[in-house]
């Protein structure tokens, strides 16, 4: 793991040869623990230098380019979906290596499929380089895990299916859709099959709102995202449908290869979330034990789990998903034992005091990624966990039965009453607990220091809890009021009113905010502004909610934020103490003061006649600009004396 951060850091090969070769010759002394460290180090620089996305040409960035690609997955989501493809020619130049794109498709690609070759039209800018609101999702680490250079959005008009979809890829994809037809088919009320399908084929697409507010409230979102429980219902079904196999000693032991066998298969069909292939390979190495009648251990089977995933792809270290799958599973391992008072020969005290020392486990486990991720910390996730975990299981491992009976053209009415039934019990329950005050602590945002000083006190504490030591506990307890100080000191301090101009936008849009007011200015037709709107409320949560902004963004009509309309001519915003021109038209420059002027259009304009005219600060070019023409504009503000900024390359920011 720390030479794949090496390598994110940007640290050279040539120094980790070096540390190498320095090892290398070190072992040939007694002591080989910190040689054989140093040299994993290395191998995972490399690792992630070998798995390195393929960069595309500067020249490529920041501009409308057509491309030609072959679709490796595909995720629908909304209105809109996103196609994960390898181009092999952009701008009608052939790569050397295909390249891996995200296509933000303003649409349904209901004709695209895995293995289609499709044509596609739109932005395209450097999935590497993030340059945002404050924070704002890093959707280059999100780059990291799919090893994709670059983000391209594209409309319905610029894109179309070449060849359809075909190979294995594709075939799974089917068996999916084919599965979440089954059950929606098999007669379930419409919140339930949503739940179902979510659950156990792993598409939470139609999965509404309020269900995942709910969910995400109760510390209960890992039962809506396929994960290590998922997997092991799924494997104790597995195993209680060939459990006659198990009478037959001599073909007893083929019994665990056919579990593993429907596992894989459960897993690749369900598309291969990174907590489900974490618990598949948990369990093939403890299965696999017990055929060679060997005990495993639990670190090191989760160690080597995560070292095969990161071998096989070193980005899901940059996954939230990978991260929390594996630190709720140390947590497990590290807490849930030690934390029951019962021994496990007390099986019916141990098992009834594990339902509450199992959810502290998991939470105490996953808090710092929970709060780096998710900015809260549920407070009723023990009755939650208590109740709705076993209903859960109840329903998913009927939902998957009802799925095989649907796929085989029969029906259930009992079972598809019964699972009605429950999810209305659950979710009335859930509702039930989150309109109690207090269900959850809010605004949460620790800085890097405080995350890692807070991490090192739940390892003292695991340390402490295992070793039977004091010492731990004063050193857990040093660490927590550290990471109080550091929160106080390094904490970033709101200030009353900010404007940016995105730089990954392909249309000239405004963010202001003024105290607890957030607004939006954004050129287009009112259809296009509103769909921005809803993209932008969405986009930027948790800024809004850092900034303790009440409710969405909304257009630009305030008295102190506001657009006055100038006809086509152009836009006048105030925001604050300072005023901005929003050019439109290249034919007529109203003679008025502005702080700064925003070029937005790719018609041509007197920029020596728009600073005589309005003498602003600073001239900012968007990416609504062709290339060409912002350079040329960048020249003539530099002869005319003012400053320019380019906001295609870089955020537009100011404070006040």
């Amino acid at each position: 793991m720390a030479g794949i951060l090496l390598f994110g850091f940007g640290v050279q090969w040539y120094l980790v040869a070096i540390i190498a070769a320095v090892c290398v010759a070190l072992l040939y002394f007694p002591d080989r623990f910190y040689t054989f460290g140093v040299l994993a180090i290395a191998a995972g620089w490399f690792c992630a230098s070998v798995h390195a996305s393929a960069s595309l040409p500067a020249s490529m960035h920041g501009s409308n380019v057509k491309l030609s690609a072959k679709v490796l997955r595909i995720v629908p989501s909304g209105d809109y979906s996103r196609l994960l493809v390898a181009a092999d020619t952009i701008g009608g130049v052939g790569l050397d290596s295909p390249v891996r794109i995200w296509i933000s498709l303003l649409c349904h690609a209901d004709e695209a499929g895995i293995g289609s070759r499709v044509h596609a039209e739109g932005y395209l800018r450097d999935a590497a380089k993030f340059d945002g609101l404050p924070y704002e999702t890093d959707y280059a680490a999100f780059a990291a895990v799919d090893r994709v250079s670059a983000i391209m959005t594209a409309g319905s008009d610029g894109f179309c299916v070449v060849t359809p979809g075909s190979g294995i890829g594709e075939r799974l994809r089917q068996y999916r859709n084919n599965l979440a037809d089954a059950i929606y088919l098999s007669g379930l009320s419409e919140r339930t099959a949503d739940f179902v399908v979510a659950t156990v084929c792993g598409d939470d697409n139609n999965l509404s709102p309020d269900v995942r507010e709910t969910f995400r409230t109760l510390g209960l979102a890992h039962l809506l995202a396929l994960s290590g429980f998922h997997v092991a219902l799924f494997a104790g079904l597995a195993s209680l449908l060939l459990y006659p196999l198990r009478l037959w000693r001599r073909y007893a032991r083929w019994r665990h290869v056919a579990i593993l066998a429907a596992v894989w298969f459960y897993v690749l069909v369900s598309g291969m979330p990174a907590s489900a292939v974490r618990a598949a390979l948990m369990l093939s190495i403890v299965l696999g034990g017990k055929m060679m009648q060997r005990q495993g251990v639990g670190f090191n089977t989760l160690a080597a789990a995560a070292l095969v995933m990161l071998v096989w792809n070193p980005g899901l270290l940059y996954s939230p998903g990978f991260q929390l799958s594996f630190t709720a599973v140390a947590g497990l391992m590290a807490f849930a034992e030690q934390l029951n008072p019962f021994s496990r020969r007390r099986r019916y005290p141990h098992l009834l005091m594990s339902i509450i020392t199992v959810p502290v486990a998991a939470v105490l486990g996953t808090a710092v990624v929970s709060a780096m991720y998710f900015h809260s910390f549920p407070l009723l996730f023990l009755p939650a966990n208590a109740v709705i975990t076993l209903i859960s299981s109840l329903i998913i491992g009927g939902g998957a039965v009802l799925s095989l009976i649907a796929v085989c053209g029969g029906s259930c009415g009992i079972l598809v009453w019964t699972l009605d039934g429950l999810y209305s019990f659950a979710y009335r329950f859930c509702r039930m607990l989150t309109g109690l005050p207090h269900t959850e602590i809010t605004g949460i945002y620790p800085t890097i220091v405080t995350a890692l000083l807070l991490a090192m006190a739940i390892i003292l504490v695991a340390v402490a809890l295992n070793r039977r030591r004091h010492l731990p506990w004063i050193m857990a307890a040093i660490c927590v009021l550290l990471s109080l100080g550091a929160q106080r000191v390094f904490a970033e301090k709101n200030p009353y009113g900010e404007l940016y101009i995105p730089s990954h936008s392909a249309e000239t849009r405004v963010i202001m905010r003024q105290g607890e007011a957030a607004m939006l200015y954004c050129e287009g037709s009112a259809p296009a502004t509103h769909a921005t709107l809803s993209a932008c409320s969405r986009r930027y949560e948790t800024w809004l909610r850092m900034r303790r902004c009440h409710g969405n963004f909304s257009l630009c009509d305030s008295v102190d934020m506001r657009a006055d309309g100038f006809g086509r001519n152009g836009s006048l915003l105030h925001a604050g103490p300072y005023t901005l021109w929003i050019a439109k038209d290249a034919d007529d420059i109203i003679p008025l003061q502005a702080d700064y002027v925003v070029v937005g259009t790719n018609k041509n304009l007197n920029i020596a006649e728009l600073v005589h005219k309005m003498s602003p600060r600073c001239v900012i070019l968007t990416s609504g600009l062709s290339k060409k023409r912002r350079r040329r504009y960048e020249t003539d503000c530099r002869k005319a004396g003012v400053a320019v900024h380019n906001a295609a390359d870089s955020t537009f920011s100011l404070q006040w």
